[in-house]
């Protein structure tokens, strides 16, 4: 073996674009990442708002709010996983099963970070809490979280250089295209004499909003780590994996839901609290609230809409954690940054069914467009560069190998000298 490293022949532009043709399986699962997460965003507040549909609803008094979803959504994310790891198990002829001593601490990491991630979130969301115009901007900076976070905790990512003119350029497309999608809303904010914040909790709960993003990202750092070890086991099934995964996560995450119950009874916090009231009574509304809603659900008779649009959530947040697994073990920062698409992506769905938006601010093709064109290019721009990257990392791992080949030759021929 030769200690001489020859470098390769850069590529040319038709050459790279033949490679970049070739990536269509996974541009493939980013276009299903992406629908599927704003087929969540879309159908989270209208499935939120059946509970409370006058004539067809609940008592408003009696609704649970934010707890009940996530309890139910998780319980049933975690029954899902759980059959379909059995069923795949015995279809593809017994894999190796996911080793879980070596994983434990990341798999309660993606569970603890799922957990927190929708708990700050849904608290954190009442308009009266975290200002509309600030939501749509935060939720699109899970990526500025995830590049730090795979830069600490995974290997190959550490040695990426991020500071290069295209990932800038990749990450000021996706700014300039959040950005430019949020003009209407800008311009509403602008011609308003409110202040965005009216008060000094509306700051703090936008604090716990922007926080409830990190744990998101991070989650999808886990996961890549996690399938990363993965790499060359023998007889693996890559799905298998996936789902293996996620069954644990969300198993996980239930049983932190639980533990947490306490917090939608602390004033000023949770849901199910009343001024003036002693804990031992918001406790007991908790559960009051909470059995009221859940028969809301299993009731179509009395609640007409829930159900069907409880199903549409709970489906694309059940696909949607399988497609981001496996494009994160590709890239947690391209997933994060892919999911930015689906903020131009919801505000198509309300221009073309304007009937189901109830947001007062315009949702003009000018904007959209524009955004989501300028997210698309950033989002390709941002994987090119990532892809020739991991080559360029790839080819000095491989180097250094050989020269830690030769290193231990020479060792080995000292010593029997």
């Amino acid at each position: 073996m030769s200690g001489e490293f020859v470098p390769l022949r850069p590529p040319s532009l038709g050459e790279r674009f033949k490679a970049l043709l070739q990536q269509w399986p996974l541009f493939l699962l980013s276009f299903f990442l992406v629908l599927l997460t704003s087929a969540q965003t879309v159908s989270l507040p209208l499935w939120v708002g059946s509970f409370l549909e006058p004539g067809h609803g609940m008592d408003p008094k009696f609704f649970s709010g934010p707890y009940v979803i996530l309890f139910f959504t998780s319980l049933a994310l975690a029954l899902a996983f759980g059959v379909l790891a059995v069923i795949t198990y015995f279809a593809a002829k017994r894999p190796p099963p996911l080793p879980l001593s070596e994983n434990w601490g990341l798999l309660f990491g993606v569970a603890l970070s799922m957990a927190l991630n929708g708990l700050f979130l849904v608290y954190a969301s009442p308009p009266d809490r975290t200002p509309e115009i600030l939501q749509a901007i935060l939720l699109n900076t899970g990526f500025l979280w995830s590049i730090p976070a795979s830069k600490l905790l995974v290997e190959e990512k550490s040695r990426y250089k991020f500071c290069q003119p295209a990932p800038l350029v990749a990450v000021g497309c996706v700014v300039w295209g959040t950005v430019i999608s949020m003009i209407p809303l800008i311009i509403s904010v602008w011609n308003s004499t409110a202040p965005i914040f009216s008060t000094s909790g509306q700051f703090l709960w936008t604090v716990v909003f922007l926080i409830s993003v990190a744990p998101a990202a991070i989650s999808n750092v886990f996961q890549e780590k996690i399938l990363r070890r993965r790499e060359g086991c023998e007889g693996k099934n890559d799905f298998f994996d996936i789902i293996v995964l996620n069954f644990w996560g969300t198993l996980i995450q239930f049983f932190i839901l639980v533990a947490l119950f306490w917090l939608d009874i602390i004033p000023g916090f949770g849901f199910s609290t009343t001024p003036g009231h002693t804990a031992k009574e918001n406790l007991h509304q908790f559960f009051t609230d909470f059995n009221a809603t859940a028969h809301c659900f299993f009731s179509p008779m009395e609640c007409a809409n829930t159900l069907w649009l409880g199903f549409i959530f709970f489906l694309s947040f059940f696909i949607q954690n399988m497609v981001g697994s496996a494009l994160s073990a590709e890239s947690a920062n391209y997933v994060n940054i892919a999911m930015t698409l689906a903020t131009p992506v919801c505000t198509l769905f309300w221009i073309v069914f304007p009937v189901l938006n109830t947001s007062p601010i315009p949702a003009p093709l000018w904007s959209t467009l524009p955004a989501l064109f300028l997210l698309v290019i950033g989002s390709i721009l941002w994987k090119v560069w990532e892809k020739k990257e991991q080559e360029r990392v790839a080819e000095l791992m491989q180097q250094q190998d050989e020269q830690d080949y030769l290193i231990q030759r020479q060792d080995t021929h000292k010593s029997v000298n």
